[in-house]
């Protein structure tokens, strides 16, 4: 079975409201420039904290980064 690569872009509010997106690959290469197009976006974001993830689809965390401002 081919393993899954999922990207997950965590966004938190001021006012506390939280919002995700999950986004699923089968190259790692790809979900890594996935991520860094997401951190890339957020160092300069105005949510107020802003991560990103990558697991794979069994829970193994690849790489997380998360901006508070």
């Amino acid at each position: 079975m081919e393993k899954k690569f999922l990207v997950i872009e965590i966004q938190k509010t001021s006012e506390g409201v939280v919002s995700n997106i999950v986004t699923n690959y089968t190259d790692k290469n790809q979900a890594e420039s996935a991520y860094y197009t997401i951190l890339a976006s957020a160092a300069v974001s105005t949510v107020a904290v802003h991560t990103a993830m990558i697991i794979d689809d069994q829970g193994a965390l690849y790489a997380s980064r998360s901006y508070t401002h």
